[in-house]
């Protein structure tokens, strides 16, 4: 089956995330303060989150990341990656995980010996990306 996703982040078009978020996606990828406000508008449905990602909560969006966990389901797994650690970022993930896993690296290691590193290149097709802009 097609994934369909979205970026919600600020500085971007507020009416285009409006209508991508009415016509349905699946996955959301975006910034605490843009998935917040979609969310305190009403357009991000959140009853189906299964999987909540958190990136950057040392960037001062914590309040943010706790109003919108406070409304996901409670099966939902939430992961936080962050570069820091503060008192409040401890906080968020003993709030927000079950059983957090904390895994910390020397400032000084850029790489970890029996780490890899992997990703997935993902093609999208031009017949795709027209028929996305035409639903807009």
């Amino acid at each position: 089956p097609n994934v369909t996703t979205m970026v919600c982040i600020g500085g971007t078009s507020l009416r285009t995330d409006l209508q991508t978020l009415a016509a349905g996606v699946m996955v959301v990828v975006g910034t605490p303060g843009r998935v917040y406000d979609m969310f305190k508008r009403g357009t991000l449905n959140v009853d189906a989150v299964e999987l909540c990602v958190i990136t950057e909560a040392d960037r001062g969006y914590i309040d943010q990341i706790y109003e919108v966990h406070k409304e996901l389901p409670e099966q939902v797994q939430c992961a936080a990656f962050t570069s820091s650690m503060s008192c409040e970022v401890v906080d968020l993930t003993k709030d927000l995980m079950r059983d957090p896993v904390r895994i910390r690296v020397r400032k000084d290691v850029l790489h970890l010996e029996r780490t890899k590193q992997y990703y997935l290149r993902v093609d999208v097709h031009e017949s795709e990306l027209q028929e996305k802009k035409n639903k807009l």
